[in-house]
C-alpha cells in the first residue's frame, strides 16, 4: 500500500467494496460507503475521530450494491445524514432502481445477497446533488475533481485529486469480483480505460473498490476481460438456447480475477445472470403495436 498523505483514508478490509475518505476544512468527503451496516459503523467512528462532520458521501456508480449501502444511512447517522453527490445519470437511475429490481434474477448476482442481506428490505435514496461532465470540489487542502467515466453504468465517475496524484476508479477497474454485465456498454468501457493512459491520469496511483491499489498490468488484464466478455456475449446473442454457453463462457471469463475458492460458486452465478440478462434482452420480442398507431 503506497503511503497517503494524512488528509486521505482508505478501507480495504470491508466485505463488499473498498471505501476511501478525504478530509478538509469543510469536513469529510466519503467515497461510497461500506455494504455491512456493522462496517458502516466502524468506518464512519474511524472518520469522526479525523473531523466533526461527514459531509458529503460520493456515490460512485448506479449499481445496486452501492444503492444498498448507501440506505443503511439513516441508521448509522443520528439525525440527518450526509448528502449524496453523484453524476446526474447515476441520480436518473436510481429513481426506478429498486423497482426494476423487484422480482429481478439479477438480485441474486449482488453481493449484498452473497452475504446473507436483503436488499430489497431498504429504501434506496437518491442523490441529493447530481453533476454532469465534472465538478470540481475545493477540500483544503485537497483539490477533488469528479469526472464522469461510463463503465459499470452509464452514470459512474471517477474521483481524481490531481495534486496527490491518485485516482479513485470505483468499479471501472476490478481485480477480486466480476462486474455485473447486465448494463454493458463494452466500447465505451473500453474508451474510459483508454484514458489511464493519457494526462492527467497517466502518472496516478489508481485505486479500485474490488482489488484496492491496482497498476497498469492490472487494468490491462481488465480491459482484456472486457475485450473477452464481449466477445462471448456477441456469440451468445446467436444461439437460440444460450445456457450450456453461458455456463462455459462465464467459467473462462472467472481466470481474469483473484478470489477465494468458497466465492467461485457466487462469482460464477454473478457472471452467468448478467450474461442472460444480456441475451434476453437481445431477444425481448418487439412491443406490440397499437391499433390506429404509425
Amino acid at each position: 500500500m503506497p503511503r497517503l498523505p494524512a488528509h486521505i483514508l482508505v478501507e480495504t478490509n470491508c466485505r463488499g467494496h473498498s471505501v476511501a475518505a478525504v478530509t478538509g476544512s469543510r469536513g469529510i468527503l466519503c467515497l461510497d460507503t461500506p455494504l455491512l451496516p456493522t462496517e458502516a459503523e466502524i468506518w464512519k467512528k474511524k472518520l469522526l475521530d479525523k473531523s466533526r462532520t461527514i459531509s458529503y458521501i460520493i456515490q460512485m456508480d448506479a449499481s445496486p450494491d452501492r444503492a444498498f449501502a448507501a440506505a443503511h444511512l439513516a441508521s448509522v447517522f443520528e439525525g440527518q445524514p450526509p448528502t449524496l453527490l453523484a453524476h446526474q445519470q447515476t441520480t436518473d437511475a436510481m429513481k426506478t432502481l429498486q423497482d426494476s429490481f423487484k422480482n429481478s434474477p439479477l438480485l441474486a448476482a449482488l453481493e449484498a445477497s452473497s452475504y446473507g442481506l436483503d436488499p430489497m428490505s431498504l429504501r434506496w435514496p437518491r442523490p441529493a446533488m447530481a453533476f454532469n461532465g465534472s465538478m470540481t470540489l475545493h477540500w483544503n487542502p485537497a483539490t477533488v475533481i469528479l469526472r464522469h467515466a461510463p463503465s459499470t453504468t452509464p452514470g459512474a465517475c471517477w474521483v481524481h485529486l490531481p495534486d496527490e496524484e491518485i485516482l479513485f476508479l470505483g468499479d471501472s477497474v476490478s481485480v477480486s469480483l466480476p462486474p455485473l454485465l447486465h448494463e454493458g456498454r463494452f466500447d465505451a468501457w473500453l474508451e474510459t480505460l483508454a484514458l489511464l493512459r493519457r494526462a492527467p491520469f497517466k502518472d496516478c496511483r489508481l485505486f479500485c473498490s474490488h482489488g484496492g491499489w491496482i497498476d497498469a498490468e492490472a487494468v490491462t488484464k481488465f480491459a482484456n476481460f472486457l475485450r473477452a466478455a464481449q466477445r462471448k456475449a456477441a456469440a451468445i446473442r446467436e444461439k437460440s438456447d444460450p445456457q450450456k454457453d453461458i455456463v462455459l463462457a462465464s467459467q473462462s471469463l472467472l481466470e481474469f480475477f483473484t478470489f477465494p475458492a468458497e466465492r467461485k460458486d457466487f462469482l460464477s452465478r454473478r457472471l452467468q445472470i448478467g450474461l442472460r440478462v444480456l441475451w434476453e434482452r437481445e431477444h425481448a420480442p418487439a412491443p406490440v403495436e397499437r391499433a390506429g398507431s404509425g
